[in-house]
């Protein structure tokens, strides 16, 4: 392995949270990630049953004759 990498082996340091193996403290790192992906889902399913509930839907959903 140290003929392949050559000096660059010698600079690497291992994370000292994980110098024993898995980290033992745990923690949720993405909550404002959350918070984003639900205002998202909140806004996409109201703003879908608004459309619903205002528009054709039928017209969406039949076939369409590509002829006309």
């Amino acid at each position: 392995m140290n003929d392949k990498y050559g000096d660059k082996v010698k600079d690497y340091s291992v994370n000292p949270a994980m110098a024993e193996g898995c980290v033992k403290e745990r923690k949720c790192t993405d909550m404002i990630c959350l918070g984003v992906f639900i205002i998202f889902l909140v806004g996409m399913f109201s703003l879908t049953s608004y459309c619903f509930a205002e528009g054709d839907v039928a017209k969406y959903l039949a076939p369409v004759d590509a002829n006309n």
